[in-house]
Order: structure tokens, then C-alpha cells, then sequence
């Protein structure tokens, strides 16, 4: 017997405006690493890099990551971690008219700019999440100049000051093996006198161990990175909003739970 239950059985509705799921099976939790029956969609292997995303000497290889159908990007536990105990398998459940939407503007994104590879976009924001979360976690401010537009690291460091918890901080800091599903939200072009930008909003679920404490940590990022698409302008993407939908512990449910 298997059920599946909601994350806000475990940490209540709070931010989590997504549909984000832990898959039980008789009345416990069980860490798998084959995850290969979620989607029937066939595994898109990445192949190239696009020139001139966050860092051009990064990202070499990139067939370990897998993307999914449904606009999802999944990262198995047995490829990047080398903890032994496993996370419990995550499933993210997209709204579909949603997920359209966004495939179709991608597409008109590669009308802009036809070296646009997506998953070379979504390993650069794996890679700056993770970054920001370090800094978080050392509280070190000042480390964001140059990582964040300046509203969005005015932002970040009021959040940062008064609002997250030392707890929090110490156990925000994120490796990529941690994020298990990061997805494409929302793709905005806009046009502001003759420059051009194209804003992207990405929204990430991890789940680690706190090793000290044998506990589950859930973190929930949503991040839009922007791009000046303008003739002349600097060919790279920076994160324009930052924010922390959930950064907590996971409480066990009942075996009732459904």
C-alpha cells in the first residue's frame, strides 16, 4: 500500500504555492534512488552550454542531470550526494496551463536569442541559488554586491537582518545535490524605452539531512533572473528577486496520515 501526502501535512500551507508531495509507503517514509516510474517522458540529455550564462567556464558536463517532462528538472539523490541516507522521493505536480504557457514563451525567447539553451539556465540558477544560500548562512551581506540588482539585495539583506531566525540560517546553506526540483515559473518580456528585457522566475525545492539532529530540512526558493536582450548590453543573467518561501524543519506525521 502507497499514499501520497502533501508537504503542508508536514510544515502547514504557509508559502507553498506549489503542489509539492513526499510519497509514503506502508506508513513510513522510504528513500529511493530509482526514480525513473514518476514520469514516462523520456530523459532529455543536455548536451551544450550556452556562451555567456553566469560562468562560461562552469557546467562541462551536464548528462547526470535529468530533465523531465511537465517542466521539471529532477536531481536523484544517488548522483550528486554522497550521504548515505537517502531523502525521501519528492513529486512536484505542475499546473498545466501553467507549464504551457511557459514552454511556449521559451520558445519565443530563442526569437531573441537562438543559443538560449533552458537547461544550461537552469544549471546556472542551480549554481546561484546554492551561492546566495552560502551567503545567507555565513550572514555575510556585503558578499551579495554584484550577485543581485540592488533593490533585490537591499531586499535580501533586510531579510536577512530581521526576518530570518538563527536557526534558519544555519541550516539554509545548499549544495545542488540538495535541490531536488527546480521548474520554470513564469517568463516575462518587457520593454522599457529601446532596451529590452527578459525576466525568468524559477521556484526550487530541497530536502537535506541535519546530520546533528537526524531531521529533515525543507528550503523553497523562488528567484527571477533578468537579462538586458538589448544590442550592445552584457550577455548575462542576474537575479532580480530573491525569496525565501520556506525554510524550516519537517515534523514527522501520523501513520493515519492520508
Amino acid at each position: 500500500m502507497n499514499f501520497i501526502v502533501p508537504l503542508s501535512k508536514f510544515i502547514g500551507k504557509r508559502n507553498l504555492s506549489c503542489s509539492f508531495y513526499l510519497r509514503r509507503y506502508n506508513n513510513s517514509l522510504q528513500f529511493l534512488t530509482d526514480h525513473s516510474h514518476i514520469f514516462s517522458s523520456p530523459i532529455k540529455q543536455i548536451k551544450d552550454v550556452q556562451n555567456g550564462i553566469f560562468n562560461k567556464t562552469a557546467i562541462a558536463k551536464l548528462k547526470s542531470i535529468e530533465t523531465r517532462g511537465r517542466g521539471l528538472l529532477f536531481l536523484p539523490s544517488k548522483n550528486y550526494t554522497d550521504h548515505p541516507k537517502k531523502t525521501p522521493e519528492l513529486i512536484y505536480i505542475p499546473r498545466l496551463l501553467r507549464w504551457m504557457k511557459v514552454k511556449m514563451k521559451l520558445r519565443l525567447l530563442k526569437k531573441w536569442d537562438p543559443n538560449f539553451s533552458e537547461g544550461a539556465f537552469i544549471y546556472g540558477s542551480l549554481m546561484a541559488l546554492c551561492r546566495i544560500t552560502e551567503i545567507i548562512h555565513e550572514d555575510d551581506p556585503k558578499q551579495l554586491v554584484g550577485l543581485l540588482t540592488e533593490p533585490a539585495r537591499l531586499k535580501l539583506t533586510e531579510d536577512m537582518t530581521h526576518k530570518l531566525s538563527k536557526l534558519q540560517k544555519d541550516i539554509i546553506q545548499l549544495k545542488m545535490s540538495d535541490i531536488k526540483i527546480l521548474v520554470p515559473v513564469s517568463v516575462n518580456f518587457r520593454q522599457v524605452g529601446n532596451e529590452k528585457y527578459c525576466d525568468i522566475a524559477v521556484r526550487s525545492l530541497a530536502l537535506k539531512w541535519l546530520e546533528k539532529k537526524g531531521q529533515l530540512v525543507l528550503v523553497a526558493l523562488e528567484a527571477e533572473f533578468s537579462r538586458n536582450y538589448t544590442e550592445g548590453a552584457k550577455a548575462e543573467w542576474t537575479i532580480s528577486n530573491f525569496n525565501i518561501l520556506e525554510c524550516a524543519l519537517l515534523n514527522e506525521i501520523s501513520s493515519t496520515a492520508r
